[in-house]
């Protein structure tokens, strides 16, 4: 595999439209372009669900009743994520663990983020101003996945990066180094 295929992609699902409100994470770790890991956990945000959030991922309140609140998962989260570049479409996902970690008064995670959707309006221009949405860039590309599931959507946007980097050779470094 082509140099600089180490990467981390993390996807949250949230109970409400409050980015503080993570239900569900899931993140998967590539080296040297296979992925060594894949992970996934239910969270329980604290407040009631929204039935917008509900019908779009499928998660209830009674399905993270006995889920570990953010406090409890972030040191597995830390582990797994710290000190590596970190992938995810949009920077929903970026803000979403920074106003979760200041709601419990935690530090934010120590990652250098990437926007996979700014990556593919660079390296796929046809959708540099449109079209980049995850669901839709996965069916361009021929990748299949359940869609607004973190961890089906984390290693969907992990396998979207891999293509830009095969299709432009720069590497994940790079594309960070560029400023996405």
């Amino acid at each position: 595999m082509p140099h600089g295929q180490s990467f981390a992609v993390v996807d949250v699902e949230t109970a409400t439209s409050d980015n503080a409100s993570i239900c569900q994470i899931g993140s998967v770790q590539f080296v040297d372009g296979r992925c060594v890991d894949r992970w996934s956990s239910l969270v329980n945000p604290g407040v009631a669900f929204d039935e917008f959030n509900v019908a779009l991922h499928g998660i209830t309140d009674e399905a993270v009743r006995h889920a570990p609140g953010l406090p409890e998962i972030l040191p597995d989260v830390r582990r797994r994520l710290e000190d590596q570049i970190v992938g995810c479409h949009t920077m929903f996902d970026r803000s979403a663990f920074w106003a979760a970690c200041r709601l419990h008064g935690e530090p934010s995670l120590d990652v250098r983020w990437l926007d996979t959707a700014a990556v593919v309006r660079k390296a796929w221009t046809q959708f540099s101003r449109r079209g980049y949405k995850l669901d839709n860039i996965a069916e361009y590309l021929g990748i299949t996945f359940e869609h607004h599931d973190a961890l089906e959507d984390a290693h969907a946007a992990a396998q979207v990066l891999l293509r830009a980097i095969e299709k432009t050779g720069l590497s994940a470094e790079d594309w960070y180094q560029g400023g996405l």
